[in-house]
């Protein structure tokens, strides 16, 4: 449901959104909403990808990592997540480093470990 109201365009903007959240809130039938609840938007709207539904997205920003706690440091975990960062930016390593906030030799230095 998150990745739903996170991914959908709202064309009518806030107005849409309120709307379809009361909407959604008369439709439920328990004390918390689904996405069949916004059946009115995913059955009538052809911009909303009905196959992609049941697949969770994540948001363009956000990465997931499943780490063993117990046999991953810190410098592994800051080589993990340079990698992520680097897979988000395509290869890019300025923009990796620019957004980790290191230099790029510091970055390249973290990639080798």
């Amino acid at each position: 449901l998150e990745d739903f109201i996170l991914n959908y365009s709202w064309p009518g903007n806030v107005r849409e959104l309120k709307n379809s959240v009361e909407r959604a809130v008369l439709l439920s039938d328990g004390k918390s909403l689904k996405l069949k609840n916004f059946s009115s938007i995913i059955n009538f709207n052809p911009d909303v990808k009905k196959e992609s539904l049941n697949v969770p997205t994540l948001h363009p920003h956000i990465i997931q990592l499943q780490l063993n706690y117990v046999s991953t440091d810190l410098e592994v975990l800051n080589q993990i997540y340079a990698e992520e960062v680097l897979k988000k930016f395509k290869g890019n390593k300025t923009r990796t480093s620019q957004q980790l906030g290191i230099s790029r030799p510091k970055l390249d230095k973290l990639l080798k470990k």
